[in-house]
């Protein structure tokens, strides 16, 4: 039993160390994934139209300044809270739409402020009551 906690521990620590360890996290939205260090994903059965209305939606809610928006590529740049956001979205196939956001703070990975912002996305997607 010694030698398997010893191994488990191990693997923690080497994981962690080679900057890894964004994987090993559960965010808060359903359907979601850490695919860097610095950038989560959203993907959900939805048009393209709906989750782009939906982003905006989500950074003007979160009062996050939009620096450039390009409906054409999908790329969508902000200031959110002192992070620098680059939100891009893609149809993967007809569906699902994937919306992966990416968050630096000063040059630093983020993922507390992407995480928000991508809750905030979700909420602007669940249907209305």
């Amino acid at each position: 039993m010694k030698n398997f906690s010893i191994a488990i521990i191990s693997i923690i620590i080497l994981v962690s160390a080679c900057g890894c360890a964004p994987f090993l996290l559960t965010l808060g939205a359903a359907g979601t994934a850490a695919v860097s260090i610095d950038t989560i994903r959203l993907e959900r059965n939805i048009t393209y139209d709906r989750a782009w209305n939906a982003t905006i939606a989500a950074l003007k809610q979160q009062d996050a300044k939009i620096n450039k928006q390009n409906m054409e590529s999908g790329v969508i740049q902000a200031m959110l809270e002192q992070s620098d956001i680059t939100i891009r979205i893609a149809q993967i196939k007809a569906r699902p739409v994937a919306i992966d956001i990416t968050s630096r703070r000063k040059g630093i990975p983020d993922l507390k402020t992407a995480d928000i912002l991508l809750e905030e996305i979700n909420a602007q997607l669940r249907p209305k009551t």
